[in-house]
């Protein structure tokens, strides 16, 4: 009985789903301006890789897809998905099968 009172309150509303969403979507595009920065003065592109596992959570979240769809995720996958800036390379062997 404690369990369900526990995941009722846990519970979030459509509000902080949409934030939560937005927040997310914010953060992707954040972590590619970083690693570009990153790439132009020659230091690892690290920032995408260290928010890969809750991007992809996020993904698997049916309470969440909806909201992130509206945030335009699919906006921020792209970018992901698309050679840097600096200097043309593909992301990551680790982003790319885990994103498509």
């Amino acid at each position: 009985n404690q369990r369900r009172n526990a995941a009722r309150q846990n519970k979030l509303t459509d509000s902080d789903l949409r934030e939560k969403a937005h927040s997310l979507v914010r953060e992707m595009h954040l972590a590619v301006s970083r690693d570009n920065a990153a790439r132009a003065r020659k230091r690892p592109a690290i920032y995408k890789l260290e928010l890969l596992d809750k991007v992809v959570l996020s993904l698997l979240r049916s309470d969440l897809q909806p909201h992130l769809l509206d945030a335009k995720v699919l906006d921020g996958l792209a970018e992901w998905m698309r050679p840097s800036q600096v200097d043309k390379t593909l992301p990551a062997q680790t982003i790319r099968p885990r994103i498509i």
